[in-house]
């Protein structure tokens, strides 16, 4: 409890390793009136309106062939790497030979959104994502049935995955998306999209706070992964004897050091 104390008067807690910055006075960040927007209504007061063609831009990915799906260290980021209602799924990456242009390499932290759909409930199109590394590939690239959002501002690409992971956001989606049983977002969809922007300061603010949060979900899925790892070459050694428990701790634990 003590240590708990002294990081949050530092602004800080050390919940598994991650800092967690607090504001003094989050209220003081917000405006306590509103004004009415021509586009939204009433929005609160010194917020822009405005459409997310102005502060993003978004990149289709690459039509590719069933031939050029082999063994590879380039992986496509697919439709199967979103979870049902928005989201990263690990194992959806398919292994790719092909050709690709730069701006359709992803990274981890990337922001991402889902063109198409072939569930019968609309769970995917429109949905967001940010992708998770995957040490076992040296470049992602993106497939035609997703698109990299790619903020013009250093601090928004949190700020816009909260944002599409609204219903406002989600209507809106529906609403352009054609089809029956393959659903197709229309490419006018994310641009066209209005809302209120508060200012940087609070949008900063924002990043600060939730950064660290999907920085502490990459480094639990490397150490998952590494536990996987570690568990299928040391548990065939335990049963044969041929390995001590101890043993199997101590490389445990340097495996997560």
């Amino acid at each position: 409890a003590e240590v708990r104390k002294k990081a949050l008067a530092n602004g800080t807690t050390q919940q598994g390793s991650v800092d967690h910055p607090t504001l003094s006075d989050p209220k003081s960040l917000f405006p306590a009136a509103f004004e009415f927007s021509d586009e939204l209504g009433p929005i609160p007061k010194g917020w822009d309106a405005r459409k997310l063609s102005e502060v993003a831009t978004v990149t289709k990915g690459k039509s590719y062939k069933s031939s050029e799906l082999q063994s590879s260290t380039t992986a496509l980021v697919t439709l199967k790497s979103f979870n049902r209602g928005g989201g990263y799924r690990l194992d959806g990456l398919k292994e790719y030979t092909g050709t690709y242009k730069p701006e359709q390499v992803v990274e981890s932290g990337d922001l991402i959104i889902s063109y198409t759909d072939v569930t019968q409930a609309a769970d995917v199109i429109g949905k967001p994502a940010m992708v998770i590394p995957d040490e076992r590939y040296g470049k992602l690239v993106i497939s035609l049935d997703v698109g990299v959002v790619r903020p013009n501002g250093p601090n928004l690409k949190h700020f816009l995955y909260q944002l599409a992971r609204t219903k406002r956001f989600e209507d809106w989606m529906l609403s352009h998306t054609s089809g029956t049983t393959v659903l197709h977002l229309s490419k006018n969809a994310f641009p066209s999209f209005e809302c209120a922007f508060p200012d940087e300061e609070l949008i900063s603010e924002f990043q600060k706070i939730v950064s660290p949060l999907f920085e502490r979900t990459v480094q639990n899925v490397k150490e998952s992964r590494a536990l996987i790892k570690l568990r299928d070459t040391l548990l065939p050694k335990l049963i044969s004897g041929d390995l001590r428990i101890s043993e199997a701790e101590q490389l445990t634990e340097e495996a997560l050091t």
